[in-house]
This record gives structure tokens, sequence and C-alpha cells, in this order.
């Protein structure tokens, strides 16, 4: 049978997800695999029938029939059972990773993934496969000659025995045997020369045959091999195991893999050894491959393997604990998840829709995905569709070439010239028409535009990356927004989180508009206001119980009119400088008075803590559920909190 070709190889990806189906399968069709998908695991089923593929991605959380179950039928048909099947789940707890070896999977990928490890990983197993799959072709050949040898071993050792059986009384036949001896031998020989791995026939672990390739392997002549105890040929460490294994008699065929010692260097080899009878007497038939460079391969690619899982490892660490992702500053846990899918929209070169309220940094998101994706040292083009009449569209779109129109008096590039080979960004996308999605759709789907008064296509190469601060979903259904075009653009979604939904940033926010200040003050004039280092514990206070409907962009604003006049917003709720107006209005409250931002942030929140834990009698569990927050957070908070039991 034909091996596997890795460069053609055929890959099926399982999962219900079209967004994933898509970006896995153009990541891997360049890559030059033949990628076939399936949405769920009774069409996958189907599929492996009809053509069973060379390597399978398979999502585990899928309705009617999970991955374990689509593994398990797979692992239970013989015909399917060696296929490696790589298992892309969000589960990530290790009950979920064991049941997935345990159902058959090969390895165990969590999402959100990266791009270059799936890669890695899927080229890792097809060449383990390939390589499995020419070791059992070689296998294949060489017990067709070993069938042969045993054959012929076998029928020769019958005729010695008959041959010895009437050698007393027939006198007369003994030329007539040992020339048939010599007769055989050297059919032996013949035979065994022609094998091109090592051959070694061994009586009381003694060598009393073999062939040219063995003595190749070996690397020493036939008068250092012949009568030699086949053990000095190994490390004295392996020496015990090996002797062990040719003694065997409850196993008379084994195969295992050693290190050879040869002119002071160590060689992998497969061993195979077969109980026969040689002369009539009990012998050993052993087969010897050169397997070093297969071996080494095996173990470069288990070493890439493991050094794969650890940067893996280290890098979500980095990212769960990133308080800061170029322009964007936070640490939430809403934010880390806008990184992570920051990087993946990045990554991938798909087109990204950034969904949240104004003045989320929805613009910031667009230009960190430019600033760190592979198209950075082109254009980012930004346009606020709201601006562009649909009478115009065309022309700012796509351009215009001389005479096109009255006034066209010569040609004029549109924002898809632009942006060639860069970002073009799309602001408030939801106020586009739908003639006007009709239009982008086209080049979209095409790739393809014609500038107006140009018969000449040009090509659109650009990564479209949307936004919009409207509820898209109305819009699908109210028809506002053509379903073809969405998911043209939204292939990867990003939402954003408003400012009031994660005010655990706020330290981060002020301390970082702050800095932008003292920066300002540095560039304008020594003489300007000093800007200070932290703001006022009840300033401090105000900030952090307001909800900002104008999120992160209405901070900046507050604070610089604050640090401009000293006084805040009438709308902000305003918090006495004095104790006793700040025990009227909040009893709980620790005393902000005279600390940094910082300070009061962790005063605050060791109080809500506090507060929580005595009312639920110090037990965790109910604690955490009280606060919304998962158990380990709150044991991370109590460390850095430094609350003591019944504190």
């Amino acid at each position: 049978m034909n091996t596997m070709n890795i460069l053609a190889a055929n890959i099926l990806l399982i999962d219900d997800n079209p967004q994933n189906l898509a970006a896995l399968s153009r990541i891997l069709a360049e890559q030059q695999y033949q990628v076939r998908t399936a949405i769920n695991g009774q069409v996958a089923l189907k599929s492996i029938q009809h053509r069973p593929p060379d390597l399978i991605l398979l999502d585990i959380m899928m309705p009617n029939m999970d991955g374990y179950e689509v593994c398990s039928v797979l692992k239970a048909q013989e015909e399917t059972r060696d296929i490696p099947i790589i298992f892309l789940s969000a589960l990530d707890a290790p009950l979920d990773k064991v049941k997935a070896f345990q159902v058959g999977g090969v390895d165990y990928i969590t999402k959100p993934f990266q791009m270059d490890e799936v890669v890695a990983r899927v080229q890792t197993h097809l060449a383990l496969k390939l390589m499995r799959e020419q070791l059992q072709a070689q296998n294949r050949e060489l017990e067709v000659y070993r069938h042969h040898l045993e054959e012929l071993v076998e029928q020769r050792t019958e005729e010695l025995r008959q041959v010895n059986a009437h050698l007393h009384g027939e006198i007369a036949e003994r030329t007539r045997v040992e020339e048939a001896l010599r007769a055989s031998e050297q059919q032996y020989r013949m035979m065994a020369e022609q094998v091109q791995h090592g051959i070694a026939i061994l009586q009381d672990q003694k060598i009393v045959f073999c062939n040219a390739a063995f003595l190749s392997i070996a690397a020493r002549p036939a008068k250092q091999v012949l009568e030699q105890n086949i053990l000095e040929f190994f490390p004295e460490m392996a020496r015990q195991r090996i002797g062990m294994f040719l003694q065997s008699q409850e196993k008379p065929s084994l195969e295992w893999q050693e290190q050879l010692r040869r002119n002071g260097d160590k060689l992998w080899v497969e061993l195979e050894q077969k109980a026969i009878r040689w002369n009539g007497q009990p012998a050993v038939l052993l087969t010897v491959r050169d397997v070093h460079e297969y071996k080494l391969r095996e173990l470069r690619l288990e070493d890439e393997r493991e050094r794969l899982q650890k940067e893996n490892t280290t890098f979500k660490s980095t990212l769960t604990e990133r308080y800061r992702f170029g322009e964007l500053i936070g640490k939430s846990q809403a934010m880390q998840r806008v990184y992570e899918l920051t990087m993946s929209a990045a990554a991938s070169d798909v087109n990204a829709l950034i969904v949240g309220e104004s003045g989320t940094g929805k613009e910031l998101i667009a230009r960190t995905i430019y600033q760190i994706s592979a198209r950075k040292q082109q254009a980012f083009v930004a346009v606020n569709c709201a601006s562009i009449p649909e009478t115009l569209f065309e022309r700012e779109f796509f351009g215009h070439r001389k005479g096109a129109f009255t006034g066209a008096d010569r040609d004029k590039a549109g924002l898809f010239d632009q942006a060639h080979r860069g970002v073009l960004f799309l602001d408030e996308v939801t106020e586009l028409t739908p003639g006007m999605q009709a239009k982008l759709l086209r080049v979209l789907q095409s790739g393809e535009y014609f500038p107006l008064g140009s018969t000449t296509p040009k090509q659109a190469n650009v990564l479209l990356i949307a936004a919009t601060n409207k509820d898209y979903k109305a819009l699908l259904q109210q028809g506002k927004m053509r379903e073809d075009f969405f998911y043209r653009v939204c292939v990867i979604e990003i939402p954003v989180p408003p400012l009031r939904e994660r005010k655990d940033d706020l330290p981060l926010l002020i301390d970082h508009f702050l800095e932008l200040a003292r920066r300002k003050r540095e560039l304008l004039s020594a003489n300007a206001p000093r800007i200070p280092d932290t703001l006022p514990g009840h300033v401090a206070e105000s900030l952090y119980r307001y909800d900002w409907p104008g999120n992160v962009r209405e901070l900046q604003n507050t604070i610089q009119r604050y640090l401009a006049t000293q006084h805040l917003d009438s709308n902000l709720p305003l918090i006495q400088q004095n104790a006793s107006a700040r025990a009227l209005l909040s009893p709980s409250l620790p005393n902000f008075e005279g600390g940094s931002l910082t300070d009061a942030m962790n005063a605050f929140e060791k109080q809500v803590i506090l507060d929580a834990l005595e009312k639920n009698q110090y037990h965790k569990i109910q604690t955490a559920k009280m606060l919304g927050i998962p158990r380990s957070t709150l044991h991370r908070k109590i460390k850095e909190l430094g609350i003591a039991e019944g504190e």
C-alpha cells in the first residue's frame, strides 16, 4: 500500500462553529492540505465512510453527538482505527483532557487556539503517521523474505534430520548429504543477502550466521562477529533486558528498539526475534533494522511538541496577567478576553467586527489588530460610514478615472486603493444602507472592483475591520443589515465591555490618563500646573461610583477637566472630603483621606470582601457566589489584600 503524502494530506475538520471551520480551513489550505469540513458528528461519520481522512481535528461540544462519541465510533472500526484524532475544544478541565485520550485521541488543543500551534501539531502527527506507515510497509516486505527464510530453514533442517537418521546405515549417502548441506547454506546465504535489513541466527546468544547487512550495521568484519555473544554489541545497561527477551519462551516473537554500540557511537536499531530451529537445535532468528534517523526525528518532534506546549502555557499565563496590550489598558477578565480575540484576529487575518458602546475604544482595538498583524507595514485607513452619502459611495470606496463624470479632471484613488495590502477600518458600519452593503459584498465575495469610468477590474487585498455601537442582531431581523454581508464582515466578533462592567480597570485607566497629562505638561512649559501622581480619595470614590455612560472617552474628558478646574462634573456623585459626611453616606467604607487611588481601591475592595465573608460566616464558596467571582479569584484576593480568617 502506498504511504500517505504529507503535502497532500486529507484533513477533516469537525466543529459546529462555522467561524472555527472557516479559519482552520483557510490556514490548513495555505499549508497545501486538502481540507474537508463537517458541522456535526453524523455528517462527519458519513463523510468518513465515503473517504477516510489522514487526520481529524475534532470539537467536543456539539449537539446530538459530542466529540467523545464520534472518536469512540471511529476507534471501534478497523478501517478508521488508525486515523489520528486531535481534539480541539474550549474545555480545559483535566478530566476532559483525560477522557479525550481515553477514547483514542492523540492530542488535545485548548480553545482559543493559536493557528501556529494547530499547524505545528497537525504537521507533527501527520509526520508520525507517515513514519508508522513506512515502517509497516517495510515490515510487510521483510515478512515476505522472513517467511521464505523460515520455510527454507525448516525444510533444510528436516532434511538434515532425516539424513542424520540414515547416516549410520547409508555411508554412501554421506557425500550427497554434505553436498546438499553446502547447497542449502549457499542458497540460504544468497537469500539472506537480498534482504536490506540485518539478519543473524543465534544459538545460546552466540552469532552462528549473519548477512552482509548485519555486518554493515555493526561496522565490524565477519571474524569479529561470528561466534561472538550478541550482548557485546549493546550498551551494558541494556544487556540484561535484551537477554531476557532472547530467552523468553512465552513470547517466541518479539519486537523492540535499542541503541547498538558502533565505533564508539550509538545507533538506534529495531530488533525482531523469532524462535526457530537451526541444524536441529533451538535458535533465534534476529532481524536488525537501522531506524536511527526515524528515531532522532521522532525524538525531535516530541521535543518540539513539548516546547510548543510550554510556550502555549507561558503565553496563556502571560496573557491572563496582562494589564496592557498595545494602546489597550485593563486587567479585568472582560479585557483579557478582548486581548485574546484581538490576537486571534491579527494572527488569522480574517475580517472582524468590533461591537461596543460609544467611547469604549473600538478604533484602538482595530489599530492594535493592525499593529500586531502581518500588515503593519502597510496602510491603516479609517472611515466613518455615517459620513458617506449613498450617492458618493462608489467614488469614495472604489475611486474614479478621469472623465468618469462632470468635474472628474483627474484619476482619484478610492479607499480600497489607499488600504491595499493593509487594513480598512469601517466605523459605524451599521449606518451603511442595504444598497451600499450589496456593493461592498460583491467586492468581499469576488475580491475585485471597478473604479468609476474603468472597465479594468482591480484586486481588493485588504483586511476589513468593522465597528458598531448598535444591536446588529435587531438590524438583521429588521432587514436593515444583509445577512450575507454581515457574515462576510463578522468572521470574528470582538465584544467590548462598557466601563461600568469593568470598574476594576479604573485605577489603571486613571493612572494612564494622569501620565498622559504629565507628558503634555513637560512638553508645554515648566511653569504649567503640576500634575499629581494620584487623585484624592474622595475624587477616586466619586469616579468609582459613577456608571460612565460615555465610557473611557468620558472618563478621560472628566479627568482632563478636573486637572484644569479642580472640580468634578455636576453629574458625578459628590463624595464629601470630611469623614463624618462620608460615614453617613456609606458607613462601611474605609477612610480614603490622603491615600493614593490604588490604596483607595484596594481598601474599598477589601471592605467589600470582608462584608461578604461576614455575611456568609467565612464560607468561601458561598462568598464567591455572592460576589459573582470564581472561588480561585476570591482566594487570590484574600491573599493579596492580607485578609485574615475572622478579621
